[in-house]
């Protein structure tokens, strides 16, 4: 795996790939209260299409033909992919934590300490229930979790009611904070930080299937689900039903030379690749997981590309943004079919 440097795009907030576009969202150079959206050729960098906004999107998610755009005062808005406005959330209700969607949407509304939480459907076009004492909403497309007090519950998505809570006060007796990994099929994800703890737990029942010790700040749940993979110094792999090691690799001396020492979880990750940078400098590189040696490595000077700005690889684009706010744009070699 290798790909050619395009191009960049300057002061870019979010990015994604969309069809065969690049959307990303800005604030206006001649009005700092107004954002764009734009879609970009990714060949040739050239505007395709661009809407103005109120405010600039601090969120962009992408989910079955449609985006998902999230303003920095939370306020949402549901897009085609020629952005048209398709939903525009009320006003008074901000989007909580959406880490995919499906037909519903978290949303709360008030002050911090008089917060109050439910759930939006895209079907109605309404706010379908609220409560007043389940807080911290997270959706995995229509997997609804909450937490509070180191308690993670599981909600009915339609109807608000509580399926399962898992203490994680009795279980560990550890302080920290519960991190929500992903979701594959029928089971979530759990990690607790600042603690080396991963676990996952079933999702219909909420009972515990496995716990390991690991840092879940640098592991990341495959595309299809199957394994989650960790890479810094060294490559883990690990099963996800079981929580069983099927694959390592560790040479600190071989990462140091190559010039990568990853402190990042949300890595692309494809079929026999995870693509990471460097937790400092500006490097990125393709590490094949059947050779543990990185295919392809790429330096840019006077940069770095922080871990919280996330790598998007939709093939056969790869997009990721330095500390200045620029996206870093390249695309796959792919061989040539005769």
């Amino acid at each position: 795996m290798s790909f050619k440097f395009v191009g960049y795009c300057k002061k870019v907030f979010r990015y994604d790939i969309i069809s065969d576009f690049i959307i990303n969202s800005t604030i206006s150079e001649t009005d700092s209260n107004q954002g764009l959206l734009f879609l970009v050729s990714p060949d040739n960098l050239e505007l395709v299409t661009e809407r103005i906004a109120m405010d600039y999107f601090s969120s962009l998610i992408v989910q079955n033909n449609r985006i998902l755009a999230i303003d920095s005062k939370g306020h949402g808005f549901l897009l085609n992919y020629s952005l048209d406005i398709i939903v525009e959330i009320p006003i008074s209700l901000k989007i909580a934590l959406t880490h995919s969607f499906l037909d519903y949407l978290p949303v709360y509304r008030g002050r911090i300490k008089e917060r109050v939480y439910g759930i939006f459907s895209l079907i109605t076009n309404t706010l379908i229930w609220e409560s007043g004492t389940l807080k911290g909403f997270e959706l995995f497309g229509d997997h609804l979790f909450a937490q509070s007090d180191f308690i993670l519950y599981y909600i009915e998505v339609t109807s608000g009611s509580l399926k399962w809570e898992f203490d994680f006060n009795k279980k560990f007796k550890i302080p920290g904070r519960i991190i929500l990994m992903g979701v594959n099929s029928n089971i979530i994800y759990c990690g607790i930080e600042p603690s080396e703890v991963i676990i996952a737990l079933e999702i219909t029942t909420g009972k515990l299937i496995w716990e390991i010790k690991a840092f879940p700040q640098l592991y990341r749940l495959g595309p299809n689900g199957d394994y989650l993979y960790a890479i810094s110094s060294g490559y883990t792999k690990i099963e996800a039903k079981t929580g069983q090691e099927v694959d390592s690799y560790t040479n600190r001396e071989y990462f140091e030379e190559v010039g990568i020492f990853s402190q990042r979880g949300n890595y692309a990750i494809t079929n026999n690749h995870i693509i990471t940078t460097d937790s400092s400098k500006g490097v990125i590189g393709a590490f094949n997981t059947l050779s543990h040696q990185f295919d392809w490595i790429h330096r840019e000077e006077g940069v770095s590309f922080p871990a919280p700005n996330p790598i998007i690889y939709k093939k056969p684009y790869l997009l990721l943004q330095d500390n200045k706010s620029s996206l870093h744009i390249f695309k796959e070699d792919l061989p040539i079919v005769s």
